[in-house]
């Protein structure tokens, strides 16, 4: 009992010299900025990873030289992902006279399941952000390709066997990579008009992903 009084009158001539409460006052600087720190590395985490998602197009992608199997999709959606189909593969494109090698990305419904397309009437026009590819007969071409193709909207474009009609100009997609098929203008059109534009032969250059992303 004498040690616990002679304690407590030590601790009250320390708090009433001032010492203690700069002590205190420091601890809770100190408690105060660690939990800011902390909340803020956790914000930055969770930005950098929709940034990462945005730049791959999805939370995860699988990437095959051929068709990706029903199984893996179904897999998926036994987990609560929304998946996307793309396939991506170089040919010429043609309006009128003028030709040029460009890269075609063909999207379905899904597309995008991560960030936005944005699109604009004319090149050089304000883009609108879009959660969806382009529908069936419709294409749209980067503002590098529609410039070399000297088209418009409404324009006819020439895709292997079939004709699309230019809706709109593709300003920017999330997932474009850096490769070659990043480099060559791109032309991005309907998965479902691919089949009828005979492009996609056995020996074709063509790469497939599978987008998927969830909570």
């Amino acid at each position: 009992m004498m040690i616990l009084r002679w304690s407590m009158r030590m601790l009250v001539r320390d708090w009433q010299a001032g010492e203690l409460r700069l002590l205190a006052f420091a601890l809770v600087v100190a408690v105060a900025a660690i939990t800011a720190v902390g909340a803020l590395s956790e914000r930055i985490e969770a930005a950098f990873a929709i940034q990462a998602g945005e730049v791959m197009g999805g939370d995860l992608v699988i990437r095959a030289s051929e068709p990706i199997p029903d199984e893996v999709y179904a897999a998926a959606r036994e987990r609560g992902l929304a998946t996307a189909t793309t396939l991506t593969f170089p040919t010429a494109v043609r309006a009128g006279e003028e030709m040029i090698l460009a890269t075609v990305r063909a999207v379905d419904d899904g597309y995008p399941v991560r960030g936005h397309v944005q699109i604009a009437p004319r090149a050089f026009d304000t883009p609108s952000e879009h959660h969806a590819g382009p529908q069936r007969g419709q294409a749209w071409p980067d503002p590098r390709l529609a410039s070399l193709l000297d088209t418009g909207p409404g324009d006819a474009i020439e895709l292997g066997a079939i004709t699309l009609r230019q809706d709109n100009i593709l300003v920017r997609e999330p997932d474009r990579g850096t490769s070659f098929f990043a480099i060559a203008p791109h032309l991005m059109v309907h998965l479902d008009d691919i089949p009828a534009s005979g492009l996609v032969q056995p020996a074709s250059r063509v790469r497939y992903r599978m987008l998927a992303a969830g909570d």
